[in-house]
């Protein structure tokens, strides 16, 4: 099959987005698939299988932006037999792309993992997209037989476990954005250093752009207030080629965030790190004895202490039966290769039912 791959960014040096190079790659390199053609915003370092083609339509003028894209889109279908369009997180592609649905019989699928669903992302997924493929049930909260929940695409031979020195304690990564409920994690550090008199390290690794860099100030501010200097960090973000080496030299990886399955958390899993979350999407993926110690839906910082103290209390052996059982969960359930076996049989399953 051909199939027009669409994103915002191509560039394996992006901070959040290089995930894109990989997921191209993997679909590209899958014996169902003859050529990928891909559309994005942006391009810039990467390197990706002969059979795939980048085109960058600009982020300039609104204008000009959706000229360009309508431009690739004549060209690629003009010259091919274009299969499926496959369009990566969110945005107003499905409804741009309504004519070839409509009247070229072209499917629409779309990648989503998002709790929030927007009126563009309703009506997307009502009115244009044949299939939206999620991470977790709770990543995709879509009442729609549309909605296929196939696990996440982690590439789980380079996030692997590796024999680094533990050189620090907590470790969270990701946007620095109110949604990820940062302050709730610098709070939890404040209750575990009071109530047992003992001092952790915690990391906070990403960007912070645009209207988000008054939360950084709030963030710096209430580290200041809770006297934590020396023992939280805001850093900047890391290539994602180097997070598996960084994650290794780490205890324990936490998220709090209210978004859906976070990639990052799946990926320090996959490096064998024990995770603790809040985070309803990767309640879900647990098995009950796991969950049972490396979940809660609390908001209180008190109860998230106990739990990081409960954590970081276990004997070597049972943190590494734990974190060798997170690592098994992402290889069976959550790899990258198997996502796209997964996605091309609904999608063969859905081309059959046209």
């Amino acid at each position: 099959m051909n199939a027009v791959f669409i994103c915002q960014t191509v560039d394996e040096h992006d901070y959040i987005l290089a995930v894109c190079t990989q997921w191209i790659s993997a679909l590209a390199r899958h014996v169902q698939i003859r050529h990928v053609d891909v559309i994005c915003l942006r391009k810039g370092a990467y390197r990706l299988p002969d059979n795939v083609s980048v085109n960058a339509v600009g982020k300039t003028r609104r204008i000009a932006t959706l000229a360009n894209f309508y431009h690739h889109i004549i060209r690629i279908t003009k010259q091919k037999e274009v299969d499926f369009f496959f369009v990566h997180m969110g945005g107003w592609y499905p409804l741009l792309l309504l004519p070839w649905k409509l009247f070229g019989k072209k499917p629409i699928y779309q990648w989503k993992t998002h709790p929030h669903i927007d009126p563009v992302m309703r009506l997307s997924a009502y009115v244009a997209d044949n299939l939206v493929f999620t991470a977790a049930k709770s990543s995709m909260p879509l009442r729609s037989a549309k909605v296929k929940v196939v696990g996440h695409g982690i590439d789980t031979h380079a996030f692997s476990p590796r024999a680094e020195t533990k050189s620090g304690t907590l470790l969270t990564i990701g946007r620095i954005t109110p949604r990820k409920n940062i302050t709730l994690l610098i709070q939890t550090v404040h209750e575990y250093h009071r109530k047992y008199n003992k001092r952790l390290s915690l990391d906070i690794i990403g960007p912070c752009e645009g209207k988000d860099a008054h939360y950084s100030d709030r963030l710096k501010k209430l580290i200041a207030e809770k006297s934590l200097g020396e023992h939280v960090s805001i850093r900047p973000p890391v290539r994602h080629g180097e997070l598996a080496g960084l994650m290794n030299h780490y205890t324990l990886f936490v998220n709090f965030s209210r978004t859906g399955l976070d990639k990052a958390t799946l990926e320090a899993m996959a490096c064998g790190l024990p995770v603790l979350s809040t985070n309803p999407s990767f309640g879900e993926i647990l098995p009950g004895h796991l969950r049972h110690i490396l979940f809660d839906t609390a908001q209180d910082p008190v109860i998230l202490a106990d739990r990081v103290h409960h954590l970081l209390s276990l004997g070597r052996g049972e943190q590494e039966k734990t974190a060798a059982q997170l690592r098994r969960l992402v290889v069976e359930h959550h790899s990258i290769d198997a996502l796209f076996d997964k996605i091309l049989d609904e999608i063969n399953r859905d081309k059959k039912q046209c």
